[in-house]
């Protein structure tokens, strides 16, 4: 039989697990304007689900992971911030002559959520 304290406890704990179930799950995603840009041209990225009027770091990077290909100042994270319903709308120009026939992976971390978020493009030319 059991009494109302157990029921509580059980209770609680039900909310507990599902709360964190809720929590591990990402809202966050991260969209660019176009999937292929031309050398020089600028890319727009829409960030969505991040915690309202949290700063957002956003980077761009080579996707195939050369370290020696970051040497680039276009390649510096940047922050912006989300306005009241978690969203934002950023750009980033593409190199001239660095970026060309690369696949690129810009991501945006929340610095408050900690939502991290990745999208793929490239400069195909």
């Amino acid at each position: 039989m059991k009494t109302k304290f157990t029921k509580l406890i059980i209770g609680f704990f039900a909310l507990l697990f599902s709360s964190m179930n809720v929590l591990a799950q990402t809202n966050a995603a991260l969209t660019s304007d176009q999937p292929d840009y031309l050398p020089g041209t600028v890319a727009t990225f829409t960030g969505s689900g991040f915690s309202p009027r949290e700063q957002v770091k956003i980077q761009v990077l080579h996707a195939e992971n050369h370290p020696n290909d970051y040497t680039g100042s276009e390649h510096e994270p940047w922050y912006v911030a989300a306005d009241a319903s978690g969203n934002f709308v950023s750009t980033w120009k593409l190199s001239d002559f660095h970026c060309i026939g690369k696949l690129l992976r810009a991501t945006a971390i929340g610095q408050s959520s900690g939502e991290n978020v990745w999208h793929e493009f490239t400069d195909p030319t």
